[in-house]
């Protein structure tokens, strides 16, 4: 639960704001007074229990504000306990419950953030620190780019000034176009525009 850098999540901002996310920080100061909420997280941790309707599991994650539990009734875990692993970020669909000064939540629908984020992203900001990445940017823009509705460009940091480019074709901001790029040596950061 500790970053030395910025939170994972801060790079789908944007696309929190699209999805109507809530920060965790939000629903337990209260400011969140809907009772079917959408929260995002990493995987901290999770104990699995056999209740007496089957299993259920209590699932710890972090999003960029703070720490919190949900509960994953049996119907829904069955369906989703491969995406409960540790570093794992989620997309988690909720009803919140205030019980005096804690709060219950339980989850209706768990998905993996890349997809749900690809869904919602208009585009990409990709971060470079010198032109060094861009021949293996173009390489998997190529190989990996879907024509699609997203607009991509490329922050380039170069003697102390910023350039911005932006990238004519329009492309489909999938998971898979999202990692490649993201693996890509000397890429600093992706971001959803």
């Amino acid at each position: 639960g500790f970053y030395l850098s910025a939170h994972p999540l801060e790079a789908y901002a944007k696309s929190f704001e699209r999805m109507n996310v809530r920060c965790w920080r939000e629903v337990s100061t209260g400011m969140v007074k809907e009772t079917i909420i959408k929260l995002a997280g990493i995987v901290a941790g999770k104990r699995v229990i056999n209740g007496k309707r089957g299993k259920l599991a209590f699932v710890q994650m972090s999003d960029m504000t703070g720490v919190f539990e949900i509960t994953i009734f049996s119907e829904l875990l069955a369906g989703v306990s491969d995406l409960l692993e540790g570093g794992v970020p989620l997309l988690v669909n909720a009803t919140v419950q205030k019980n005096g000064e804690d709060f219950r939540v339980t989850a209706t629908r768990i998905e993996p953030l890349e997809e749900a984020a690809s869904r919602a992203a208009a585009g990409l900001q990709i971060f470079l620190r010198d032109d060094k990445p861009v021949r293996s940017l173009s390489s998997v823009i190529k190989e990996h780019g879907v024509r699609g509705n997203g607009r991509v460009s490329i922050m380039l940091d170069i003697q102390d000034q910023d350039i911005e480019i932006d990238l004519d074709q329009r492309y489909r901001i999938t998971p898979q176009f999202r990692a490649a790029v993201k693996s890509i040596a000397g890429v600093v950061d992706v971001r959803d525009i």
